[in-house]
């Protein structure tokens, strides 16, 4: 086994060297080769057997490290130096490492730093910007230091390089994206603003100092800054704690600018690392405007759909009344006439038969003006309810004995069904069963039967009234409790058009709901169904 033997000068120098610079362990075996160069050993083969260890130990290793003379010639470069320029030791050793920094800046720093190591060899750090053989951007951070020899003089420089591309790339990507987020902070038409964990302004972006006129250090500056944005104590306390709840969503506030000026404005916050929040707002005004201008719009719509029902509503009962009112007078006028001038021709019993039309005619023009007042209280509001239990049964059975009374064709009219007490108004639930019944009488064929049917449900009773006469047609039928409207099928039957309407309004007033089913030339069947209010009878 071979013993290295080195001088006691250049084992001190040694100690001392890796002592007062720190190197790395690369850089140091470098400075280990420039140190045999120059010292003395006993033995050729000895020193032979250290170069060739030390060598063998840098050409394993992954960075670049070479040694070159002040005048940039290459006296030893290592595998991974000769790997990333692309070129054999041998196209290297002899030569001047200038061709790898072929711009005369980097040129004039190569020789300025030579220079500073012929004053003073210690080590130092720098990042070089060049290419690979293959025209690749690189950047190579150099550590290096010189060799001097025993009168002091640099006689070589070594250098170790680290590939640091992808670090700077990284750090480009950073900084460009820092710089991208910082146009966009600085110049979006949005409020952004950073507080810590007290809620206390760490940045505000130029949009926020336009708007609202304060900077981040005015508002540091300022006791009570929220109270500048939020005077009343009350609302203020409320925005606080929006912002330090970090609900999710938009919540939208009234927030006064430096001049005074309120503004409609609309906040969200964002947690951050380490306590932080960032507040993002944006004024609302113009939406607010349009939200208003919408809500207008919305309502002049309603305003406009109501005037235009009431014009309809006019149009009709002035049609309808000019339409009943004046067949019933020119009955009256025609019997009054009539017994005026024929009254000592006529018997007895013919002016009775005449004043009987005139009664008659009375009595349906007094109808109808009951039907108008009915439907103008129920319309206004001013309609009395008022509840009582009543025994369903027996009242149904009343309605129809006084259909079957006045009736001259003795039209049969089935009641079925279960009995029970139902709360309710009387008058009310009569006049809907009353009109139902005269409906289904009127537009059926003489003699044709007409059903009621009452059936208890848990919490409701229910009434049907089927009829098998003219039918309504479908188009109709989404009309047909309008005020004055009449199926198209019906309009040469008398008829005000305002039994439906007056009977919807009156299930509506006692809590229930009306639907209809019809057929043209089959029949129609109207169902009632109202809260029962009242337990079925035992």
């Amino acid at each position: 086994m071979k013993t290295l033997i080195i001088s006691d000068a250049v084992a001190q120098r040694i100690d001392q060297h890796v002592r007062a610079t720190g190197q790395t362990v690369e850089q140091t075996l470098v400075t280990c080769l420039g140190l045999l160069e120059c010292s003395t050993i006993e033995d050729d083969e000895s020193r032979h057997f250290s170069r060739a260890y030390l060598q063998g130990i840098l050409d394993s290793h992954i960075d670049l490290v070479c040694r070159y003379t002040p005048d940039t010639t290459l006296t030893y470069v290592n595998d991974a130096y000769c790997q990333f320029f692309g070129r054999q030791r041998s196209e290297l050793l002899g030569k001047s490492f200038l061709i790898f920094a072929p711009e005369e800046d980097q040129r004039q720093l190569i020789f300025a730093r030579i220079a500073e190591l012929q004053a003073h060899s210690g080590p130092a750090a720098r990042i070089v910007h060049g290419q690979t053989h293959d025209g690749n951007d690189v950047w190579i951070e150099w550590v290096d230091n010189g060799i001097v020899d025993s009168n002091n003089k640099l006689f070589e420089i070594q250098a170790v390089g680290r590939d640091i591309t992808n670090l700077i790339r990284i750090q480009m990507r950073l900084i460009e994206r820092e710089n991208i987020l910082s146009t966009i902070f600085h110049n979006i038409p949005i409020f952004m603003a950073q507080f810590d964990e007290q809620g206390r302004f760490e940045y505000v972006n130029k949009h926020w100092i336009d708007t609202l006129g304060w900077t981040v250090e005015e508002m540091r500056a300022h006791p009570d800054i929220m109270a500048e944005f939020y005077p009343d104590p009350e609302y203020r306390h409320e925005v606080l704690e929006y912002m330090l709840s970090l609900q999710p969503g938009w919540r939208d506030f009234k927030t006064r600018t430096r001049d005074g000026t309120l503004l409609d404005t609309s906040w969200a916050n964002v947690r951050l690392s380490k306590g932080h929040t960032l507040g993002i707002g944006q004024v609302i005004t113009q939406r607010k405007q349009l939200e208003d201008a919408r809500v207008r719009a919305h309502q002049l719509e309603l305003d406009i759909e109501k005037e235009r029902e009431l014009r309809e509503i006019k149009d009709r009962f002035v049609s309808m009344v000019s339409h009943e009112f004046r067949t019933p007078l020119a009955a009256i006028r025609s019997s009054i006439d009539m017994i005026i001038h024929y009254f000592d021709r006529l018997t007895r019993e013919r002016i009775i038969e005449k004043l009987n039309i005139v009664n008659q005619q009375v009595q349906r023009m007094n109808d109808l003006m009951e039907d108008v007042l009915r439907f103008s209280r129920l319309r206004s509001g001013k309609a009395t309810i008022r509840l009582e239990l009543v025994d369903v049964l027996p009242l149904c059975l009343r309605v129809v004995e006084s259909f079957k009374l006045a009736s001259e064709d003795h039209r049969p009219i089935e009641v079925t069904g279960e009995g029970g007490r139902i709360l309710t108004d009387v008058g009310l639930l009569e006049h809907v069963l009353t009109n139902l019944i005269s409906n289904a009488i009127k537009y059926s064929a003489a003699s044709a039967p007409v059903y009621l049917t009452i059936e208890r449900l848990v919490e409701h009773i229910q009434f049907q009234i089927r009829d098998s006469g003219i039918g309504i047609p479908q188009q109709d039928i989404s009309h047909l409790f309008e005020p004055f409207y009449r199926a198209s099928n019906a309009r040469e039957i008398p008829g005000t058009g305002l039994g439906l309407s007056i009977v919807h309004d009156c299930v509506t007033q006692l809590g229930g709901v009306i639907t209809v089913e019809s057929s043209v030339g089959v029949g129609t069947t109207f169902t009632v169904t109202l809260p029962a209010g009242e337990t079925p009878a035992s």
